[in-house]
C-alpha cells in the first residue's frame, strides 16, 4: 500500500511540473461551443484529475464487493 502511495505522488509530481512547464493559453471546445480558455497548465491538471476520479469510480465497485467478501469470509472463520 505505502508503495501505491509513493508510485501516486511521484506521478503527480510529474503532472504537475508538465503542467507548470506549460503555461500557455488554450481553447478547449465541445461540439463547436468554446467550453473554457485558458492556461494549458489548468487543463492538464484538471484532465488528470478527471481520470483520477474515472478511474475510482470505476473501481470502487470491486473494492466493496471485496471487502464484502472478506467481511463473509471473517465471519466463517469465528464460528
Amino acid at each position: 500500500m505505502q508503495i501505491m502511495l509513493i508510485l501516486a505522488l511521484c506521478v503527480a509530481l510529474v503532472a504537475v511540473v508538465f503542467a507548470v512547464s506549460n503555461t500557455a493559453v488554450t481553447q478547449v471546445e465541445f461540439l463547436g461551443i468554446t467550453i473554457y480558455q485558458g492556461s494549458l497548465a489548468l487543463v492538464l491538471l484538471l484532465s488528470i484529475l478527471v481520470g483520477v476520479l474515472i478511474s475510482m469510480l470505476v473501481s470502487s465497485p470491486s473494492m466493496v464487493r471485496n471487502r464484502l467478501k472478506i467481511r463473509s469470509l471473517n465471519k466463517q472463520l469465528v464460528q
